[in-house]
């Protein structure tokens, strides 16, 4: 795992300028990567050229999840929410009528990046259940 690579995963930089979509609001998804594109071009072409290419490379590399390094940074990505749910009792998840089998579609791959954050999430999944934060 290249750490060096891992903290230069900045996606988000380009989500607060596209607008962020949460991963269970399906409309919100449709043009989602057009809007990060261009926005990753807009915010990333105002970098002198080599560091530009560097960072669009880095941002498609997260967003296409081919490598151990863009695979545990959508792993970790993706476990941030959940520990937010869990620790506010479920409320984004309840406000908005999110049931336990969205959240195992929507986090499978944190898998893909770590099998131990993934168990480690299946844990969280399980007590927000059993605590009826999360509708099963």
């Amino acid at each position: 795992m290249d750490m060096e690579r891992l903290q230069k995963q900045i996606h988000f930089i380009v989500e607060i300028d596209a607008g962020d979509v949460t991963p269970y609001d399906e409309a919100g998804q449709v043009g989602k990567y057009d809007r990060e594109l261009a926005a990753a071009q807009r915010l990333f072409g105002l970098l002198p050229e080599d560091q530009r290419d560097e960072m669009i490379d880095l941002w498609q590399e997260f967003e296409e999840r081919k490598t151990p390094d863009s695979q545990f940074a959508c792993a970790l990505d993706r476990l941030a929410p959940l520990l937010m749910n869990y620790h506010t009792e479920g409320v984004v998840w309840q406000t908005h009528g999110i049931t336990l089998d969205k959240v195992l579609d929507r986090n499978a791959h944190i898998g893909h990046g770590s099998e131990r954050l993934w168990a480690f999430a299946q844990e969280f999944i399980r007590d927000s259940v059993e605590k009826g934060y999360l509708p099963a």
